[in-house]
């Protein structure tokens, strides 16, 4: 978008006001020429004198019977004129397929892959079951920007012909021109700045949620249950929705068997899980055929040790760092409580 209105602006500011200032000064040199046939008028005309020095024209400034420059308005009108109307026409024009198609076309491109990346990831959670609930992601237009959405949504209608005058734009122009003012509008500050920016970014019109299947069939919004839950049952849906996302970014299911990536790393991971959620969520990645790296506290190597094949101790060790399997840090750890 900023390069359509960079483009529409520079054709308008440089081509109208060209042309404006020099019609005007035209027309104020004619004025003030016939006002000095009046008493007490300056014989300088400082309208015409700029207009002379800008553009290299040659005429008497201040002699009242000079007519070159109502022939140079009537040339400026007859040729310049209409060549710098083609010109903010084709600027006009440039501007609207930019706005067509880099920024509605495109914003609705992308709206419409984002859902589908969602149901994709959905795809992945339908074959799980935890703890006797299901979980899947929903989405809806974002209420602050809906009308925006419609409009978006529904640029496929607009046709080949102008987008201006199409029927699309008749029946959403009130939103239109609202959305077009904003777009086009200079950032005045960083919030404007800030607020531009969420009118180009697709993730702004959708509302995102988790919905939760319960063992007897009750349906939830987990942004209506969350302040009702434990921690750990918080940070359930989360690792579901990481364990699934994997799964669709690796393409897991799509490539019939064959190799591919399915490296998942964490820090701090499952810090609010008790012992069974956490040895259920690393159940879950291995269903899903993922390797977890994670680094975490000691006191929830316990929890972790059972589900991880490899587990090693980090120690500082004056500048150097010590290595070694968790295994021989818990004997040597019992060893020291059973002498004391």
């Amino acid at each position: 978008m900023a390069a359509a209105e960079t483009m529409l602006a520079h054709a308008a500011e440089r081509h109208e006001q060209d042309w404006d200032e020099a019609i005007q000064q035209a027309q104020q040199l004619a004025r003030e020429i016939e006002a000095q046939t009046n008493p007490g008028h300056s014989a300088a005309d400082p309208g015409g004198t700029a207009y002379n020095t800008r553009y290299q024209f040659a005429a008497q400034a201040a002699d009242p019977d000079e007519q070159r420059y109502a022939e140079e308005e009537q040339r400026l009108t007859a040729t310049e004129l209409p060549h710098f109307r083609e010109q903010i026409q084709q600027a006009q024009r440039e501007a609207e397929e930019e706005l067509r198609e880099h920024v509605l076309h495109r914003l609705r491109e992308q709206i419409l892959v984002a859902r589908q990346q969602l149901e994709r990831i959905n795809d992945a959670l339908a074959r799980l079951e935890f703890h006797g609930e299901r979980y899947r992601f929903i989405s809806q237009p974002a209420e602050e920007r809906r009308a925006f959405y419609e409009l978006i949504d529904g640029t496929h209608r607009i046709g080949p012909g102008s987008l201006f005058q199409s029927e699309f734009y008749a029946e959403h122009k009130e939103d239109f021109d609202q959305l077009y003012a904003a777009l086009t509008h200079t950032p005045q500050s960083e919030r404007e700045q800030r607020e531009l920016e969420h009118l180009t970014d697709y993730r702004r019109y959708l509302s995102y949620d988790i919905q939760v299947t319960h063992g007897d069939g009750r349906t939830s919004n987990l942004s209506k249950i969350i302040g009702q839950t434990s921690g750990g049952e918080t940070q359930t849906p989360f690792y579901l929705t990481i364990a699934a996302s994997f799964v669709q970014l690796y393409h897991i299911h799509d490539r019939n068997g064959r190799p591919t990536i399915r490296l998942v790393a964490f820090d701090e991971a499952f810090s609010k899980m008790d012992q069974d959620r956490i040895g259920a969520t690393l159940d879950l990645f291995q269903q899903f055929g993922l390797q977890i790296i994670t680094a975490t506290p000691l006191e929830r190597c316990e929890y972790l040790v059972p589900k991880i094949c490899t587990t090693l101790v980090l120690t500082a060790v004056s500048d150097t760092v010590l290595i070694e399997p968790y295994r021989n840090y818990d004997a040597r750890l019992e060893l020291i409580e059973h002498q004391c």
